[in-house]
């Protein structure tokens, strides 16, 4: 089956705007020859759905400035945008969106990731795919506004996957299941929850060495990071 992303590339005549491992749009692998403040503005309404206005956007990406000069840093990033001719922000009044019809995957995948957990795993999500959940909301991006969406989508994504690797493990799929924890257990090497499921699945693959050695290294990293020993229940999975 097609992963969402895949199905969004396919769509020929949409504009596709990815924001997951980087700012890409259409085919070309990046921004289009959009300029930074652009790209900025039309990230920032892809994340917040319906109309946005203009001095909010303005305060949130450039919190620094003077009401006035924000203002005016807006109005030469929209002037950028619709240089580049790619239609991408619609404009009523003093308001913003991004315009119908462009496919944006955090969306998409967002969506997926929510019926996932609204399920609690019961059936994955059509079209979801293990690798829609490997990246984060612009790693590569050091502005404030972004915090609170990018850890939003990382949690999403983690519990995702941790959902993924428990009905797979249920279901006796022992290789999708380690799978997931491995892409999880990557996203946040700390998270008790992943790397518990992946011992688990170690296990109940028979593979008791990988088990340890996952546990060992787990051990070690909380030694290092936080100065503390893995949780009891984590201790007996092996014993």
């Amino acid at each position: 089956m097609a992963s969402l992303l895949t199905e969004a590339t396919d769509r020929a005549t949409a504009p596709r705007l990815e924001l997951l491992g980087g700012f890409r749009l259409g085919h070309s692998g990046s921004g289009c020859g959009l300029p930074a403040p652009a790209k900025r503005v039309v990230a920032y309404l892809a994340l917040h759905e319906g109309p946005c206005r203009r001095h909010v956007i303005a305060e949130a990406l450039w919190p620094a400035r003077l009401e006035r000069r924000s203002s005016a840093c807006l109005r030469q990033a929209l002037q950028h945008e619709r240089r580049a001719g790619h239609g991408l922000i619609h404009s009523v009044g003093h308001e913003l969106t991004l315009a119908a019809g462009v496919v944006v995957d955090v969306r998409q995948v967002s969506a997926a990731a929510r019926d996932l957990v609204t399920a609690r795993g019961a059936a994955p999500a059509a079209g979801l795919e293990l690798s829609d959940l490997d990246h984060d909301l612009l790693p590569d991006w050091d502005e404030d506004w972004l915090t609170l969406d990018r850890e939003r989508f990382r949690e999403l994504r983690l519990h995702a996957l941790e959902l993924l690797c428990e009905s797979w493990l249920q279901a006796g799929r022992i290789g999708a299941a380690i799978d997931a924890a491995l892409r999880a257990v990557q996203a946040d090497p700390l998270r008790e929850s992943a790397r518990s499921l992946l011992i688990r699945s170690y296990l109940a693959e028979g593979n008791r060495s990988a088990a340890l050695r996952s546990y060992r290294s787990y051990r070690l990293l909380l030694h290092e990071e936080l100065g503390v020993e893995p949780p009891p229940a984590l201790t007996e999975l092996l014993r």
